[in-house]
C-alpha cells in the first residue's frame, strides 16, 4: 500500500490517510480521478486490495505528501545504509543519498524534510564515532583512508562527519526537519542532542543476555502512526 501511495504522490493524486479510518487506523483514502483509478488498478498486481466508497469519509483525514529524504552514507559504502536504501526503493519512496560535504553545505532545510542515519556512528562529543566509515573528527572517510585522485563524481562523498556537521543536523531538526537515527547510530546522537536514552544492555555479560539470530514476537500499538496497517503482534528476526 506504501508503494501505491508513492506513485499516487509522485503522479500528482491527493491521498488521505485516517487515523480511524474504516479499514483500521491508517486507511487510506484516494478521491476518484482518471489518473488515480489507473493507478490503482495497474497496483492490483502488488496483491493490494481497493474498496470503492460511495462518499467521501466523515472521518478525520491528514493529506499526505511526498517527503524530500535524505540518506546519510560514507566514502566506500556503509552496509547499514545499503539496507536502508534496498527498503526505500523497494516501496518506490524518492530519495538522496548524502555525504558529510552535502551536510556540511548547510541550508539542509531547504533541501530536505527527513534525514536518516543508519549504523553510521555519529561522533560523541570530543571522541571518535563508531560505525562504518566514521573515523575522529577531522579524518577523511574511512579510517586510515589515504585519499587519492578519483573523478570527481566519487571525490565529493569523501569527507568525515565532525562536530561542525553535527551543528547543521542540529540547525535542520530546530527548524523542523526530522532526524531519524538508526542502530549504532542511536547513541552518539542522544548524546549529541542531549536525549535522555540509555542502552539497557550496556555492561550485562552473555550469561545474563545472549539471543543470537532469532526470531521473536513482539507487540505493537496499530494506533500509532509508526505501526498502521500492523496487527497487534508480529515476528521480528533479533540479533543480540
Amino acid at each position: 500500500s506504501f508503494t501505491v501511495v508513492n506513485r499516487l504522490l509522485k503522479a500528482g493524486q491527493a491521498v488521505f490517510s485516517m487515523p480511524e479510518g474504516p479499514g483500521g487506523p491508517g486507511t487510506f483514502y484516494v478521491p476518484a480521478a482518471a489518473a488515480s483509478t489507473e493507478i490503482l488498478r495497474a497496483a492490483t498486481s502488488l496483491g493490494v486490495s481497493f474498496a470503492p466508497a460511495g462518499t467521501a469519509p466523515s472521518a478525520r483525514m491528514v493529506a499526505l505528501r511526498s517527503m524530500r529524504i535524505g540518506l546519510f552514507d560514507v566514502y566506500g559504502g556503509s552496509i547499514p545504509s545499503g539496507w536502508t536504501r534496498l527498503v526505500l526503493e523497494s516501496f518506490e519512496f524518492p530519495y538522496q543519498v548524502v555525504f558529510p560535504a552535502d551536510l556540511d553545505a548547510g541550508n539542509l532545510r531547504d533541501r530536505f524534510d527527513v534525514l536518516i542515519f543508519n549504523g553510521n556512528g555519529i561522533p560523541a562529543p570530543g571522541g571518535r564515532g563508531g560505525g562504518a566509515g566514521v573515523g575522529a573528527p577531522g579524518a577523511t572517510g574511512r579510517a586510515g583512508f589515504v585519499p587519492r585522485p578519483i573523478p570527481p563524481e566519487y571525490a565529493r562523498r569523501q569527507g568525515s562527519f565532525t562536530a561542525a556537521t553535527m551543528e547543521m543536523v542540529k540547525a535542520f531538526a530546530r527548524q523542523g526537519g526530522t532526524v531519524i537515527y538508526i542502530g549504532s547510530a542511536v547513541q552518539g546522537a542522544a548524546r549529541q542532542f542531549d536525549l535522555p536514552v540509555t542502552d539497557q544492555l550496556a555492561g550485562v555479560p552473555a550469561d545474563k543476555y545472549f539471543v543470537p539470530g532469532s526470531v521473536l514476537r513482539v507487540s505493537v500499538d496499530p494506533k500509532n502512526p509508526l505501526a498502521y496497517g500492523l496487527p497487534h503482534q508480529v515476528d521480528v528476526f533479533f540479533d543480540n
